[in-house]
């Protein structure tokens, strides 16, 4: 899907959604682990922490989801902008603007 080419209120529903869903990972991760390591504790308090290895990974699941939710869209748009601005540089330079500039200061 090309963003670019989105109606706004098609991008803002996008957005929204990946918020949703989101935040619906991240009560889903703090619920299950709290149940998770609430065993550990209670139960087998005296051996390895097991909970430990799930906490991690899906703590970085839950993290690069965060990511794609709220920054993703930042880093796009900011990609785009410089690209676009690169591409009038070249532009203005291709078409001899600077000369043309630098002739009429020098006049």
């Amino acid at each position: 899907m090309d963003y670019k080419k989105m109606e706004k209120k098609d991008k803002l529903l996008l957005i929204a959604k990946e918020r949703a869903n989101f935040k619906s990972h991240l009560v889903a991760y703090l619920a299950v682990n709290t149940f998770l390591w609430l065993l550990w504790y209670f139960l087998e308090e005296e051996s390895d922490p097991w909970p430990l290895m799930l906490t991690l990974g899906w703590g970085i699941a839950v993290v690069t989801n965060y990511f794609k939710a709220y920054k993703k869209r930042d880093w796009v748009e900011q990609e785009y902008l410089k690209l676009l601005q690169e591409e009038e540089e070249k532009e203005y330079w291709e078409k001899g603007l600077y000369r043309e500039e630098n002739q009429d200061q020098h006049q």
